[in-house]
Order: structure tokens, then sequence, then C-alpha cells
């Protein structure tokens, strides 16, 4: 199994529902490419609580969730404005001794088309860029 999860998405759309990248009843996971950015009005990225990380990962073979902690970001979209997200996993490394980081961490993209786009780190530090494509 890869890197746990520390975060999830919502998106939320103009008729009042709400699309959660993982289901709470049965905890199947929702592709952020099926996702109807049309409708779109918001969306947000939320730290798992324990009980729901807890769930996600008994209910999704293929999935591994940890308590998230703090961070979370939301964003309205307007302007028939696409929503640009994207999950990274790194491995931290130490420039001034060359030494590689005890485990992977992961980090979390999110914008709109043309940006600037906020960079949520596992620990829920947040910072803002206009490069979708900078390794945080």
């Amino acid at each position: 199994m890869g890197t746990p999860l520390t975060h999830f998405w919502i998106a939320e759309y103009n008729d009042g529902m709400a699309v959660p990248q993982f289901d709470p009843e049965d905890g199947h996971e929702n592709k952020f490419t099926s996702l109807d950015q049309g409708k779109m009005v918001a969306f947000g990225i939320y730290p798992f609580s324990r009980d729901f990380a807890d769930f996600v990962t008994k209910t999704n073979g293929s999935t591994v969730a940890t308590f998230g902690g703090e961070g979370k970001v939301r964003i309205d979209v307007k302007d028939g404005k696409k929503v640009m997200y994207k999950r990274l996993c790194g491995i931290p490394w130490n420039v001034f001794t060359s030494e590689q980081g005890p485990e992977k961490v992961m980090s979390y993209v999110l914008g709109l088309e043309g940006g600037p786009f906020l960079f949520l780190k596992s620990d829920g530090f947040v910072t803002m860029d206009w490069d979708f494509n900078k390794v945080v």
C-alpha cells in the first residue's frame, strides 16, 4: 500500500449536492476526473478525522488513510473556471547531510485554472504559488 492519505476532497455543486472523495456510506472512492466541473461551485480539501480514516481504510481495500490533524482549504469556483487538483508524494531530503527522511510526505495542490494555487502539506501548512507543477 502507498503513503497514507491525510486529507480528502469534497466538491460542491450548484444544485446543493456535495460529492465527497470517499462515500460515507460504503467507503468507495469517487474519482476527481468524474466530477462535473460545469456544475461545481466550490471545492475543498479537509483533514481525515480518526474515525473516518479508520472507516475508509477498512472499507476501501486500496486506500490507507490516517488522521489529518490540521489544515483545510476551500475555494469558490466562479466564471466557469476549471478546478485544478493533485496529490503529491515526496521523500524529504536533507540537503545539508544528503540523508533521506524516514517516511514519505503527502502534499495537496488546489486552485483554479490560471492560478494561483494553494499547496497544503500534510501537517496543515499552506503556501501559495502560481506554478501548478511546483513540487513542495
